[in-house]
């Protein structure tokens, strides 16, 4: 049992007054104080049968039209999510994934993410009709303050329609400019995702605009008022003591009142109420999605790690569960083991060397994925410049990690095998090969991070003047 949110308890005050004024009538009428038994007709019980009958499908039927009504609603509301974020989704994979332009697409999905956070949050204000409440949109302070000075000035569906138009806009100056790569007809689903989600933001402004007919709302409670005056004097002919008096009165209206009071608390499904649609969760879960857009790991696919089975075997088959837990267990096991472990160079395996050493000869520093690892669950190996003057590849070194006194596990790391290394690049005299090379360790790094699965991080301040290339 729930008091937050029931209509029990106003229906229950309700009935419970009803039913102490029949408890009176039935004292005065015991006290010979008013004569009730007057009254009696011998057809006042069919004509309170037909009273009731109309009273209450008059009483259901508001109630269908109201549940109808904050079932659209609800219904609208997610659809509205649901196809803003597709749109949003669809415009992001279908951007360049050129390297050379990481940036500019990089900006592209930032500010898409930021109108569809925005075309959201504006739906949800002129829905609700809420003055003294706001709903969060992601960074608007990153849209420049002079282009977001026409939105100031609209108000109502405008504003809606104004950011709904800057996505079009958005969408059609990435496809001129390249930014997104995908066939026109292909980009057209994101067109079709955006007139659906607007469809279903018309849809809901009906119902705030067209309120239930108002010829219902009174007739069910001018009669449901006579009901209640009504059923105190019928009840006093019809039981023989005041308590009995009491409870009839009081289980024959909590059910007429309980029903009123439902329609009119859902007749209206966009507010602040308990029984309203949660607005404000929808505005936060829209964000929480479209911060994922901007996530690394959404732009990496998951590969197949190279004990996959092709046969897809019961027995290798596991849940969501099952899997996170692994993912957890192996984190902290990682963590564990990564204090006190050792690496050791390809070339001499059987000797340990200090793991600082490998550390002031490398490069850069690779953390691999638990999927990458054949037999073992190592944080990390080091990049090492090769030996050889005349070429200028990177040698990876093969870890072997210690777990634990007296086993020692070997590992096969999954990495790249066309990166190289160009000493000082961003001196006169370098070159570079093609113009999807970048001059920026940061800028490399992610992008390997992100067509590779790995996580590329500079060791020293003096390895900025090193650089990743042919990614």
């Amino acid at each position: 049992m729930r008091v937050e949110g029931s209509v029990f308890p106003r229906a229950g005050k309700y009935a419970v007054l009803i039913s102490l004024v029949a408890t009176l009538f039935k004292f005065a009428d015991e006290k010979e104080i008013l004569d009730i038994q007057r009254l009696q007709t011998g057809k006042e019980s069919a004509l309170f049968s037909g009273f009731t009958f109309t009273l209450g499908f008059i009483l259901v039927f508001r109630t269908n039209i109201c549940y109808t009504r904050f079932h659209t609603g609800s219904q609208s509301a997610c659809t509205m999510r649901s196809k803003l974020l597709d749109a949003a989704s669809n415009i992001a994979a279908f951007t360049t994934r050129d390297v050379a332009r990481n940036k500019s697409t990089e900006e592209f999905i930032h500010k898409v993410v930021r109108l569809f956070s925005l075309a959201h949050a504006s739906a949800l204000e002129v829905i609700c009709e809420l003055p003294d409440q706001e709903f969060p949109v992601l960074d608007v302070d990153g849209l420049m303050a002079e282009d977001m000075r026409p939105l100031t000035r609209l108000s109502g569906h405008l504003r809606v329609d104004l950011v709904f138009m800057w996505i079009n806009t958005v969408i059609m100056d990435g496809l001129y400019s390249g930014l997104i790569s995908a066939p026109a007809p292909i980009v057209s689903r994101a067109f079709q995702d955006l007139e659906q989600s607007k469809a279903e933001f018309h849809q809901m402004l009906q119902i705030i605009s067209i309120p239930v007919p108002f010829p219902y709302s009174q007739v069910a409670t001018v009669l449901l008022i006579i009901y209640s005056m009504l059923a105190p004097l019928l009840v006093v002919l019809w039981t023989a003591h005041p308590v009995t008096t009491f409870f009839v009165t009081f289980i024959t209206t909590l059910p007429m009142w309980s029903i009123e009071l439902i329609a009119a608390e859902i007749e209206h499904p966009f507010g602040d109420d308990v029984n309203d649609l949660p607005v404000f969760e929808f505005q936060q879960d829209m964000n929480e999605s479209l911060l994922l857009l901007i996530d690394p790991c959404s732009r990496r696919v998951p590969r197949l790690s190279p004990n996959a089975d092709f046969t897809m075997h019961v027995s290798h088959r596991k849940s969501l569960r099952e899997l996170t837990q692994e993912f957890k267990l192996h984190e902290l096991d990682t963590s564990r083991d990564c204090n006190g472990c050792d690496v050791v160079s390809e070339g001499s395996a059987g000797s340990q060397t200090s793991k600082r050493s490998e550390e002031d000869e490398a490069i850069a520093k690779i953390a691999l994925p638990a999927s990458h690892i054949a037999h073992a669950t190592p944080a990390c190996f080091w990049l090492m410049a090769s030996k050889d003057p005349t070429s200028s590849r990177v040698e990876p070194t093969k870890p072997v990690y210690k777990e634990s006194p007296g086993t020692v596990h070997d590992v096969n790391p999954v990495v790249p095998q066309s990166i190289q290394y160009i000493p000082k690049l961003g001196s006169p005299d370098a070159t570079r090969e093609s113009t999807g090379k970048s001059s920026d360790l940061a800028e490399v790094c992610n992008v390997l991070g992100q067509q590779q699965g790995l996580s590329l991080d500079p060791l020293r301040s003096q390895h900025s003047e090193q650089i990743l290339v042919d990614i």
